[in-house]
């Protein structure tokens, strides 16, 4: 397969693959019905008026901290040690035995490699932090940036504002929350590891760059290049 048409597939089957024996979840604020939390989550983020109009107030309002931030209650949930998301993102992208199994060990290890950072920063088993940890790599790619760890926490704790202002989101189940944050970190991760071993590759490298533009405004409605990021999180320039 293209590295361009993985890319694509990669976009797409984070937000349209099923999750296996898990019903359709109802977004409770749109109506709208999907069969993964991926998409719903999306829905709520993006075409929801007042999620939108929340995240940007959030986004646009200076930079002092608010101490109301630290008493919101994270999205968390109690991990499984297995729950195939590795295995079922492969197997969208390839039907290749060899290039699938390559895919499940590169995504296997990007968690394992992630549940450990988390753990350290306090932020394990978090959806918030997962959340972050994505836009946080897509904003590195798309700006060519490093983004330190004080401003990924200031964005974690932005995301964890977002993700109190959806109830539904906290009645889902811990499989279903397990599920959208490990989305978020292979996502991440492959924009940031395929960006980074394209150095010699230019037009690979420039897509990378592309899809790492599109991943960022499509989780939060804004350019990259638009939006800085400070120690208390994401603020329109």
């Amino acid at each position: 397969m293209k590295k361009f048409a993985v890319l694509v597939a990669v976009l797409l089957a984070l937000w349209a693959w099923p999750c296996a024996g898990q019903g359709p979840w109802v977004n409770p604020y749109t109506g709208g019905m999907w069969n993964n939390p991926g998409s719903c989550l999306l829905d709520t983020m993006i075409r929801n008026r007042m999620n939108q109009q929340m995240l940007e107030k959030s986004i646009g309002r200076g930079t002092q901290a608010d101490p109301a931030v630290s008493r919101v209650q994270r999205v968390t949930y109690r991990a499984a040690d297995n729950l195939g998301n590795a295995e079922q993102l492969a197997a969208s992208l390839t039907d290749n035995p060899k290039d699938r199994q390559e895919l499940t060990g590169f995504f296997r290890e990007a968690l394992g490699k992630y549940r450990s950072a988390a753990a350290r920063a306090g932020r394990a088993d978090d959806v918030g932090h997962a959340l972050a940890f994505c836009l946080a790599c897509c904003y590195s790619v798309a700006n060519g940036c490093d983004v330190p760890d004080d401003r990924l926490m200031g964005l974690a704790r932005q995301m964890d504002v977002a993700l109190a202002d959806m109830p539904g989101f906290r009645q889902v189940s811990d499989a279903q929350r397990q599920t959208v944050a490990e989305n978020f970190v292979m996502l991440g991760m492959f924009v940031a590891a395929g960006y980074e071993q394209s150095a010699n590759k230019i037009e690979a490298r420039a897509a990378f760059v592309e899809l790492a533009g599109s991943c960022f405004h499509s989780l939060t409605g804004l350019e990259a290049g638009k939006v800085t990021l400070t120690p208390n999180g994401m603020r329109v320039r």
